[in-house]
């Protein structure tokens, strides 16, 4: 029920049916209380992107989950997959990366992928637009945590509960 991968995009589906099949399989990957399986979520991006991009969403996690592990002492020795069993923070970076790549290559895509990305507010407590731009962060627990879609998280950025980023006037926020 997926596309080949062409030369044309490195967003393999097809339609938003396709996409919202595919983000509700990696609903069932991140669902809480459920131990995280790289395996899982490899497989399952393979039905969206070309290989070459799911090594680069993995790789982007991977690093993310390394960076929140080197930052919270409590963390300490827990492995990628564990991170993301546990830290619902973590689990809305990781969600949004693979929005923020599905809307990269398919703007298109947008109404279909921040409808599905309320699934991440309500069951994470966690609100990331998936237009926000994250270089590399980390989210320790994330309850009422809001990243907004004009919000750009630079490198090694590490985010505490109850913090809300971004702004729906841009840069003229700051002069008022």
């Amino acid at each position: 029920f997926f596309m080949e991968t062409n030369q044309q995009s490195e967003v393999v589906i097809n339609d938003e049916g396709e996409l919202a099949t595919c983000f509700d399989e990696l609903f069932q990957i991140f669902e809480n209380g459920k131990e995280f399986e790289m395996h899982s979520l490899r497989k399952t991006l393979m039905f969206c992107f070309s290989e070459r991009v799911v090594e680069k969403v993995i790789n982007v996690i991977e690093a993310e989950c390394v960076f929140f592990v080197s930052n919270d002492p409590a963390s300490s020795g827990n492995s990628v997959e564990q991170v993301l069993s546990k830290r619902r923070g973590m689990k809305a970076l990781a969600l949004h990366e693979i929005a923020s790549t599905i809307l990269s290559d398919r703007p298109d895509f947008l109404d279909t992928v921040e409808t599905k990305m309320t699934w991440v507010q309500e069951s994470m407590n966690v609100e990331i637009h998936p237009s926000a731009y994250i270089s590399k962060a980390a989210i320790d627990h994330g309850t009422g945590t809001v990243i907004g879609g004009t919000a750009i998280i630079e490198e090694d950025v590490f985010i505490y509960h109850s913090v809300t980023l971004g702004n729906s006037r841009g840069a003229d926020f700051a002069t008022d």
